[in-house]
Order: C-alpha cells, then sequence, then structure tokens
C-alpha cells in the first residue's frame, strides 16, 4: 500500500487519471485541461495531509463525484445546443465520455484515500504483574525463570515464600491472583509443552514435568544443575542439564538423553545452554560460552538433525524466538528485538530498542525476560544495581554503613583482619569482571586486577599478605596468586583447560580449596584441594557423584563447610579435614554460601530466599555437633543459584553484603502487550 501511496504523491489530477489509464486511454485528449475545478478539489481533500480535512466517508465521496458528473455532462450538453445540431452526435459522447472519466476516476480517488488514511497502530501497553501474597520473584529472578503458553493466556514462574520454600505458580492474565502447582516444590526455569497440557521445569536434580490444570509431578531424567529446556510437537525435549557441557535431548516421556550439540574445541567452549526450538520443531537456538576474551558467548542455531550449528550473533546472553519473525536478546540492561528470517536462519536489519532496565545475571549467561508468540513480554527489573545496596549490618540487619558504590558486585571476601574487602565487580557491558579492594576505614577502593576477561573468587591467604583469585584471561578460569601490594602481578599456580576458582585457604598455608569444573563430569563442580607445596596437582575432595561447591576451612583447619545438591537441592554440610570422614548437615530448607566465625563456634549461610542464618556449632576431636539455627534478619542478601553476595566480619557480629533494597522484595514484573509497536518509536 504504501508503495501505491508514493506513486501519487506530486501528481495532477490528469497525470494520475493517464497513469492509471495508460493501457486504455480514454478517447477524451487528457493533454487539454478536462478535469473541472471540483474534481481537483476532490483529489485536494482526499490528499489532505491533516485527516480531519479529508472526507470522512465513501459516501461523501460519492455525493462529490456524482455532483461533479452530473455538472460535467449538463455543461457539455448545453455547449452542443450553442454549436448547433451537427455537433450533437459528437457531443453526446464526449458527455458520456467525461462522466465515464470522472466515475473511473471516484475508485481511483476513494484508492487515493485508502492510501493516505491514518495508520491503526495499537499502542504497547506495559502492566505489573505481583508475586503471590507472602511471596516474591527475588532471589535471582533471572535465573528461577518465567515462561508463556502457546496460546499467551497464562504465565508460569517461580517464586520464594516468606519462609524460605520456592516453586511454581501459574498467572491466568486475565485473572488478577495466580495459582501455586501442586508438585513443584523447587522448581525453576520453566517451560511449556507445544499444546499448552504441561509445565516442564527443574528441581532436585531432576528434569521434571507436571500436567497445568493440575496433578503429580513426573521425573523425566535427571539434570544435576538445569540451565533451560525447550519442548517441540513430536514430544522432544532439548535441556542444559548442569551449568557446563553440550545440550541432551530426551523424550517428554523419559528415556535417556543424548548429546544434541557438541562443544567446540578449537574456540575452548564451556557451555550450551538456553535452548528455545524455531517453529519447524527441528532447529532450536541456544547460547554457547567460549573461553575467548573478546567474545566470551554468542548465540547459534542448532539443530536435531545434525552437529553442525550456525552463529547467529555475538551476545553476552540468552535470545529466544517471537513471532512472526523476530529474535529478542539483551545487551548490558536493555532488551533489543531484531528480524530473524526462519527459512534461511538469519538476522534481516538492524536491531530496536524495546525495554531498559531489564535484570541481568551476567554469571549465568541470562537475561531476566520471557516471550509470547502472541505479541507480549515479560521482563524483571528487580535485580538491577540500582536495588541493590553494598551495606554493613549489625546482626539484627540494622544498617552501621554504606559503600559508596553502584556497581554490580558478585564476590565479597573481608581480610582477616577486616579492615579490607575484597570485592569483583561484573562488567555487564562487555561481560568480563576486575577485582576491586576496599579500605574498610577510608572507604576507598583501588583496583587490584587488570587486563580482559573474568577475575573472580577472590580468598584471603590467612595472613592477609596475598589474594587468591580466578582469571579466564588465557581461557578456562585459571588459580593466580597476587600480593597485596600489588608490587608483583599475577602468578598462575595451576595451569588447565578444566576451570578452577579458589574458594579458601588454609591456616598453615599449604592448601587452597577450590572449586573445580572437570569436563569428565560435564562441568558439575566438585570440591578440590589443590597443594602449594610438592607436586602442586589438585585432586577430587568428596569424590562425589553429585554435585559440591564452596568448600570453606574452619579457622582451625580441622573442618570444612561446603554445599552440596545431594538431597537434590543446595544444603550446607560440615566434613573433616583434611581427610573426609562422615559428614554432618547443617541446614535444611535449602542454602548456599557457608562462612564461619573466627573462633568457630558459628557457622553462617544464606538461604535460599536471601535471609542470612547463624548455626551454633560444637566441634570436638572427632565430633560436631550443631546446635540452634535462626534467622539473622529480615534483610535480602541477593544471590545466584550456587553463591550469595555476602561475608562476616571477624567478630561475627557485622556483615557486609549487596542487600536488596526493602521496596524492591516485592517488585513485580513488567507486562508488555503488542510490544512490536515499539519498534516504530
Amino acid at each position: 500500500m504504501a508503495s501505491g501511496k508514493r506513486a501519487f504523491e506530486g501528481k495532477t489530477t490528469a497525470s494520475v487519471i493517464a497513469a492509471v489509464l495508460e493501457r486504455d486511454p480514454s478517447p477524451i485528449s487528457l493533454t487539454q485541461p478536462m478535469s473541472p475545478p471540483a474534481l481537483d478539489r476532490v483529489v485536494k481533500t482526499c490528499l489532505a495531509k491533516d485527516p480531519d480535512e479529508r472526507f470522512q466517508t465513501v459516501h461523501d465521496v460519492k455525493l462529490q463525484l456524482k455532483w461533479i458528473a452530473e455538472a460535467t455532462a449538463s455543461s457539455a450538453t448545453r455547449a452542443g445546443i450553442a454549436k448547433g445540431p451537427p455537433a450533437k452526435r459528437k457531443i453526446r459522447e464526449r458527455a458520456l465520455a467525461a462522466t465515464a472519466l470522472v466515475f473511473a476516476f471516484a475508485t481511483l480517488a476513494l484508492g487515493i484515500a485508502y492510501f493516505h488514511r491514518p495508520a491503526n497502530v495499537a499502542p504497547s501497553l506495559r502492566s505489573s504483574i505481583l508475586p503471590p501474597e507472602n511471596a516474591s520473584f527475588v532471589g535471582g529472578v533471572a535465573a528461577s525463570g518465567y515462561a508463556f503458553s502457546p496460546d499467551g493466556t497464562r504465565l508460569v514462574f517461580s517464586v520464594q515464600s516468606v519462609e524460605g520454600k520456592s516453586g511454581l505458580w501459574m498467572r491466568p492474565l486475565n485473572s488478577i491472583s495466580a495459582q501455586e502447582l501442586a508438585g513443584t516444590e523447587n522448581g525453576t526455569l520453566p517451560f511449556w509443552s507445544p499444546d499448552g497440557q504441561w509445565v516442564g521445569f527443574f528441581a532436585d536434580g531432576k528434569l521434571k514435568k507436571t500436567p497445568a490444570s493440575g496433578g503429580s509431578a513426573q521425573v523425566i531424567c535427571d539434570a544435576p544443575i538445569g540451565r533451560g529446556g525447550t519442548w517441540n510437537a513430536q514430544g522432544v525435549i532439548v535441556f542444559a542439564p548442569t551449568i557446563g557441557g553440550p545440550l541432551f535431548r530426551v523424550s517428554a516421556n523419559g528415556g535417556v538423553p543424548a548429546a544434541v550439540t557438541q562443544l567446540d574445541p578449537t574456540t575452548g567452549e564451556t557451555t550450551h545452554r538456553w535452548p528455545d526450538f524455531l517453529p519447524d520443531g527441528v532447529h532450536f537456538l541456544y547460547l554457547g560460552r567460549q573461553t575467548s576474551s573478546t567474545r566470551p558467548s554468542a548465540v547459534y542455531v542448532g539443530s536435531l538433525d545434525s552437529f553442525s550449528p550456525k552463529k547467529i550473533l555475538d551476545v553476552l546472553s540468552e535470545a529466544q524466538y517471537a513471532a512472526p519473525g523476530y529474535l529478542v536478546f539483551g545487551r548490558n540492561t536493555t532488551l533489543f528485538a531484531q528480524r530473524f528470517d526462519v527459512s534461511s536462519l538469519s538476522l534481516v536489519g538492524e536491531a530496536g530498542p524495546v525495554a531498559g532496565d531489564v535484570s541481568v545475571q551476567i554469571n549465568m549467561l541470562r537475561t531476566g525476560f520471557a516471550v509470547s508468540q502472541t505479541g507480549q513480554f515479560v521482563y524483571a527489573s528487580s535485580a538491577s544495581a540500582s536495588d541493590i545496596e553494598l551495606i554493613v549490618t549489625d546482626r539484627s540487619g540494622k544498617q552501621l554503613s554504606a559503600l559508596e558504590t553502584a556497581g554490580n558486585y558478585l564476590f565479597l571476601r573481608h581480610s582477616p583482619d577486616g579492615q579490607k574487602l575484597a570485592a569483583a565487580e561484573t562488567d555487564l557491558l562487555n561481560g568480563g569482571s576486575t577485582i576491586w579492594i576496599f579500605d574498610l576505614r577510608s572507604n576507598v577502593r583501588s583496583r587490584f586486577t587488570f587486563g580482559t576477561g573474568m577475575n573472580t573468587t577472590p580468598a584471603w591467604s590467612q595472613d592477609g599478605s596475598q589474594v587468591a583469585l580466578s582469571s579466564s584471561r588465557n581461557g578456562a578460569f585459571n588459580v593466580y596468586v597476587k600480593p597485596i601490594t600489588g608490587a608483583a602481578e599475577e602468578k598462575q599456580v595451576h595451569a588447565t583447560p578444566e576451570d578452577e576458582r579458589p574458594q579458601s585457604w588454609s591456616a598453615d598455608g599449604r592448601f587452597l580449596i577450590l572449586d573445580s569444573r572437570p569436563q569428565s563430569r560435564q562441568n558439575s563442580p566438585e570440591v578440590a584441594v589443590l597443594p602449594l607445596t610438592g607436586d602442586g596437582k589438585p585432586f577430587s575432595y568428596l569424590n562425589a557423584s553429585y554435585a559440591n561447591s564452596g568448600g570453606q576451612l574452619s579457622p582451625d583447619g580441622r573442618w570444612l563447610a561446603y554445599v552440596s545438591n545431594e538431597s537434590g537441592r543446595p544444603e550446607v554440610y560440615v566434613t573433616p579435614f583434611p581427610q573426609a570422614k562422615g559428614k554432618w548437615q547443617v541446614s535444611s530448607a535449602g542454602a548456599t554460601t557457608p562462612r564461619w566465625r573466627r573462633d568457630g563456634r558459628e557457622l553462617f549461610f544464606c538461604r535460599t530466599d536471601g535471609i542470612l542464618m547463624a548455626a551454633e556449632v560444637t566441634a570436638g576431636k572427632d565430633s560436631f555437633a550443631v546446635g540452634s539455627i535462626k534467622p539473622l534478619s529480615e534483610r535480602r542478601v541477593f544471590q545466584t543459584f550456587y553463591s550469595a553476595t555476602y561475608d562476616v566480619f571477624p567478630d561475627g557480629q557485622r556483615f557486609i553484603m549487596a542487600a536488596i533494597k526493602p521496596e524492591a522484595i516485592h517488585a513485580p514484573l513488567t507486562l508488555v502487550t503488542n510490544w512490536t509497536a515499539e519498534l516504530t518509536k
């Protein structure tokens, strides 16, 4: 239609009619000014820029054209009478031709009016979706996930209650309330079956499904630490069972999973995650992370029929397909959409922004949004940096001081004397991270690491003279050590193609406790020990098949606290060191990030809803006892699936944390309807 409109712009009435009748010209010569002034006025009225100045109905145009035709014929007849009988026949033909020409123009004029009609584009609308009563989306909202039903009428999401329990809830979009889905305790990362009858999700170390109408959940297969799933019309689910390794396919009815992608060793790929089927049900989008520091991750199109992916987009988080042909993805904290040709599997044109201030969890390579296939998307902004403050509190949660910064911090570690803080700050724009050292007496920070890549997980030596850290500057995360004075560069301790990240340092300086992610375990984490003397070869400490991480040595070096997924969800345990002989469970409602009090009489951890907990512990020569466990305050600590951003001062009476502001605890999701209208702004 737009091309037709442009064809008429700037034309006179006679030239427009001539263009229309070019292949079948009228017997009347159009080189003469045959068009009456009234007809010119009709054209100008049809083409008026102001809609209020145009004809408002087709009937108005019809009456005007009828009047012009009658006036033209009458004028021609009178001219024939004046000239006498010999011209009568010719004049009649001329009058009829003029009348026919005017009525032919009626169709043309109406077409012009149609092309110039104001576009009736519905605007996008924004509304809020509140969490259920006494619950919140906080606690890694980008990680916990939400998903639209195939028809776009329902939204399923994961929430946490004030008691620390989590699970899936469903909200019909024409309702003001949501209902809990039975049997989805600890459920995260939901996705739908194409017929809208089932919801797939991850919980308790398994990939599961549950009827959308209610009923018992069913286990499909193992998935220790899920990182996304998608379901096609043939009953195939493509999913990421853990934080590293390729994607797998499995029947929605259960079975043995089989790899459907392969990591590329030439680029140092470590993980494929966040799959999303395209409309044909054969091809799917997914995110691949590389160890390259310049372009650490990209979106690819994979296929059920081959291991030959096609790279689509360099981006730091996942992309999702949205009808009628878009890819939606995040850059920094802005959500973009770009045309996508499903036949050629290629992007078209330029990307345009559709939302800002969107929650990002860069360590998970995930942005907090979901799109429907019916013109909607939903996103979270509650976990943005503006809703998080870096503060010092007492045991009751009372704020004692604040650090003057608005950075995105994921790891905080006190020096042994409590006067300095090592903090890893994430660069959302470039996907890297830098370690800073804060002097807590002067509240001044100084940069500790430089260069590209991710520098993270700082751990202090017991004398406070050195900091161990992990860095991806040369590919996989390896362990480096640097003096706190900054007088020397980081020294690589152990070179390996597998990820190793320091967690704590033994009091005698002989060992570093690591999070290791061996390729033989599909990058599922395990607690490992790196000797700093002798052969310097790390070894698995627990020798367990389940995921375990976050090892923290007690101040006397005799006990190791760690997080294990043995029960299907993360819990804190304690075992002897240097030999793991037995274990004691400390938490019972889901927990991460254990920290010891300096005297070893308390063990702190963070509940999965972000509440700090304190457990009284008593360690004997060969025994360990857990006493009372209680929450410390109502302040919520920002966290991801496997780490909370806090640490404890040596006296156990003060805490430093990336605290979620109280007003953001129950922050809603934002629902955008008819979002493609945003692209025209």
